[in-house]
This record gives C-alpha cells, sequence and structure tokens, in this order.
C-alpha cells in the first residue's frame, strides 16, 4: 500500500511539472500563434522590452525573475545572416552570425579561434519576439528576451 501511494505520489508529481512548462515553449492558451518557420520573419529590427531570467530545478519548479535593463537594446536581424545589436542608439562592438532552423536559433559571436555559440528557441507573432537563449546547451537556465518590431 505504501509503495502504491509513492507511486501515485510520483506520477502525480511529473504531471504537475509538465503543466507548469515556462512561456517558451508555447503552451499558453492566451498567447497567439507562432509562426512554424522563424527563419523569414526574424529578419527585421527589434526593441527590446523585457528580460527574464528563468530557472527550473529538478522538481520542475519555474523561477522566473524579471531583470532591469539598464540601456535601450534594439537588435537587427539581417537577411545577410548577420545579427547586430545597438545599446542606447550606440553600435555594440559585437556582431552575431544566426542560423533559424524552424523556431531553432543559433547565436555564433565570432571572437578569436573560440567562438562563443548560444542556442535557443524564438516564436514570432503579431509583431513580438519572444527569444530564449539556453545556458550550456541546458534548457534548465535561460534568459527570456520579449521584442517589438521596429517599424
Amino acid at each position: 500500500m505504501r509503495n502504491l501511494l509513492k507511486r501515485t505520489g510520483l506520477i502525480f508529481s511529473l504531471i504537475a511539472a509538465c503543466l507548469m512548462m515556462p512561456s517558451c515553449n508555447n503552451d499558453d492558451k492566451d498567447e497567439p500563434t507562432p509562426v512554424a518557420d522563424a527563419s523569414t520573419k526574424i529578419i527585421a529590427n527589434w526593441q527590446m522590452t523585457n528580460i527574464f531570467f528563468v530557472t527550473i530545478d529538478e522538481n520542475g519548479n519555474v523561477d522566473k525573475q524579471e531583470g532591469r535593463m539598464m540601456q535601450s537594446s534594439e537588435w537587427e536581424f539581417r537577411n545577410d545572416g548577420y545579427q547586430y545589436v545597438t545599446l542606447d542608439g550606440y553600435p555594440a562592438k559585437e556582431r552575431y552570425r544566426y542560423t533559424v532552423k524552424g523556431n531553432e536559433l543559433t547565436l555564433i559571436q565570432e571572437v578569436d579561434e573560440n567562438p562563443e555559440i548560444r542556442k535557443g528557441t524564438v516564436t514570432i507573432a503579431n509583431g513580438t519576439m519572444t527569444l530564449c537563449l539556453y545556458e550550456e546547451n541546458t534548457k534548465k537556465e535561460y534568459t527570456e528576451y520579449t521584442f517589438q518590431q521596429v517599424k
């Protein structure tokens, strides 16, 4: 009987963890349906509106902390495969190559012989882009950025 209760509790814990996935999974019913392939929709200028730091613990509990934006940040994804960042109207020194396949995004910062590679997901709907960049190739920690398309 005790084993049955433990198994039942474990099953309910797993179900609860699956239901509490963060917004980057796009399971929210209130969210507009994102484009299936963001590779052409991403080519634009995007003004950052929010930044969140998200951690999912081993029990599936989500901790989402809003970050403070100290500068105005605009990201431009060009059709030549490069992404440029402008901070408070001034170009940042870094530039990234990017690739998008479906909703999987890869950013590659070309520095020295060891490029920094960041992977994540991108969803775009109604002029809003949500970009989740994962820490060290794990989906347990990531930074979630929200942007509005600049017209």
